[in-house]
């Protein structure tokens, strides 16, 4: 008995079907969450900071969400400081309430009030940095960026459901 030309063409599309399917599926898994949003004034030696003036926000835990260089006298942000990826396992990011240190040329700042994450939070923090008192700031920490992880997942799931298409066509020629 002959295959017609319509049913021939049957696993080609449930293999196309499944390969859409895990490309939604994957790109509905890795959306990270809304960084937090920081801005305000920064005064070093007690002056307005400089344009180019370089601020880093870092996690309680040492890694760090987010950087820029002021382009306003004495002002920086929008800051945006990312979110941990739940889709991973590594922690990359900050979570709900998680403290937030600012440095300003590499010397830890001191803030006007507690700096919280919060998805989607804007927040305006002051910085303010005594440069001749600056002691030796911890290190810190980088990890793999969420586009990375992005990445990495999706690659592997590519090759899972290629796996899957190849056994679905090889049993359905049996």
């Amino acid at each position: 008995m002959q295959m017609s030309h319509a049913a021939g063409g049957q696993p080609y599309k449930i293999a196309i079907f499944a390969i859409v399917m895990m490309i939604v599926a994957v790109a509905a898994h890795a959306v990270p969450q809304i960084a937090a949003e920081f801005h305000g004034k920064v005064y070093v030696d007690g002056k307005k900071a400089k344009i180019g003036t370089n601020i880093t926000a870092v996690s309680e835990y040492g890694i760090e969400c987010g950087k820029l260089s002021t382009r306003s006298y004495g002002e920086y942000g929008l800051l945006s400081c990312s979110g941990d990826d739940l889709s991973t396992e590594i922690r990359e990011g900050l979570m709900e309430n998680d403290k937030v240190r600012f440095y300003v040329d590499g010397v830890e700042a001191q803030t006007d009030k507690d700096a919280i994450w919060g998805q989607g939070k804007i927040d305006e923090i002051n910085l303010f940095v005594l440069k001749r008192s600056a002691e030796k700031q911890p290190r810190i920490i980088r990890t793999r960026t969420k586009m990375d992880n992005v990445m990495i997942t999706g690659i592997v799931a590519l090759l899972v459901g290629l796996i899957y298409v190849i056994g679905v066509i090889v049993a359905l020629r049996k």
